[in-house]
């Protein structure tokens, strides 16, 4: 199982937030910044078994329009045992 932790967060406090979250659930996450231009997503992929934490910047309720085809995630498969938790930091 690995973890992950996954960020779009230009201006850092969503970071922060994630950050501690992560530290507080898993002993060791790979961290990856979605705001990284020059980074090649594509050769990122999930297992059923990995977890990951997934924070996202919002202003005035919405989510930036850059990072979220970066989101869009084709399962392998249907996990029937996948728990997401959406937590909106103000």
């Amino acid at each position: 199982m690995n973890y992950y932790e996954i960020t779009f967060s230009p201006t850092g406090g969503t970071k922060k937030v994630a950050d501690f979250l992560a530290n507080g659930l898993f002993k060791e996450a790979e961290s990856i910044d979605l705001s990284d231009v020059n980074k090649d997503f594509s050769k990122f992929s999930l297992t059923e078994e990995d977890m990951a934490i997934i924070a996202v910047s919002s202003y005035n309720g919405r989510v930036p329009s850059f990072p979220v085809p970066l989101l869009y995630l084709k399962p392998q498969k249907h996990v029937p045992n996948a728990t997401s938790v959406l937590l909106n930091v103000l």
